[in-house]
């Protein structure tokens, strides 16, 4: 039986212009512009139900077209759909920039504060048969009651968090913690990635890794530092390449693979994606994912 996955997050409806130059006071025409589905926690479990394994989502939706397009979109893909819609409630709602040349991206993302995690019910029920819990945290409370359900029944637990402050309870209840280089920094307080890397281990996760961009992503695991170096690819956008590296993370994790080797999966599969423009339209194939990346991560201290 495939593996089982329970995602807990915020789900976004994206509205995304590719534009050429811009960023300074002006007008600045789009040379391409579209919406789509996004959200940390949905676009990974999309990835993970293409590469065969089972998923559902939990979280609220908006009672607006970006909430149906977010449900149809999951569902359509396999995955399900456990929110409940917020009675008179608006998406939350992105506008993302793709800069042309580089592939950049900037994000600017809005949520009413009545869209909330915490009318949505959680039940220890639904982490029956499921192997693992992926959370976005991006309302610590019910971050802390999934993780420390999971962590009483036995199922292993993946963050993806961008606010440091208040993660300390969070990081407690995890098994993996996969955050950004600067996440890391600013939660150590050093604004030095390797001291911040030991502190959040010190918590509890057994791996914690922080990603770095093209150039790669460095993890804490078993009392050693080992760096996965950026795999040099043509970037033309960046959008999801933190979503599908927590999905290519977990996936060969849950395929039974060693942390080592896990790492290098989601640095490929990550700068797969970057190499097509669009959220889930960027995610890349199992047999791609496959033939993604073959050297191993250096052990570095």
């Amino acid at each position: 039986m495939a593996a089982r996955v329970l995602g807990v997050g915020v789900p976004t409806f994206d509205r995304v212009f590719v534009v050429d130059g811009g960023g300074a006071a002006g007008k600045w025409t789009a040379t391409r512009a579209f919406v789509q589905p996004g959200g940390q926690v949905p676009t990974a479990l999309v990835a993970l139900r293409r590469w065969g394994l089972e998923t559902s989502f939990l979280g609220p939706l908006g009672d607006d077209d970006g909430g149906r397009l977010q449900a149809e979109s999951l569902r359509a893909e396999g995955v399900a759909v456990l929110g409940a819609v917020c009675p008179g409630v608006a998406s939350h709602e992105s506008f993302i920039a793709v800069d042309q040349a580089s592939g950049e991206r900037t994000i600017y993302g809005y949520r009413d504060p009545s869209l909330a995690l915490g009318a949505v019910a959680f039940s220890a029920s639904m982490l029956d048969a499921v192997d693992a819990v992926l959370l976005d945290g991006e309302e610590r409370d019910l971050a802390v009651a999934v993780a420390g359900a999971a962590r009483a029944a036995g199922v292993a637990v993946m963050v993806d968090l961008d606010e440091a402050s208040g993660a300390e309870e969070i990081l407690e209840l995890t098994d993996y913690a996969v955050v950004s280089g600067d996440f890391v920094s600013r939660f150590s307080g050093s604004g030095e990635v390797e001291s911040g890397l030991r502190a959040i281990g010190r918590l509890g996760p057994g791996v914690v890794v922080a990603t770095l961009g093209d150039a790669g992503a460095l993890m804490w695991s078993g009392g050693r530092l080992r760096r996965e170096s950026g795999v040099a690819v043509d970037v033309v956008d960046t959008t999801s390449a933190g979503d599908v590296f927590h999905a290519g993370f977990l996936f060969a994790v849950l395929s039974g693979r060693a942390p080592a080797e896990a790492l290098r999966v989601a640095t490929g599969a990550a700068a797969l994606c970057c190499t097509r423009l669009g959220g889930r339209a960027s995610i890349p194939t199992l047999a791609e994912l496959a033939a993604a990346r073959l050297a191993g991560a250096d052990e570095v201290g």
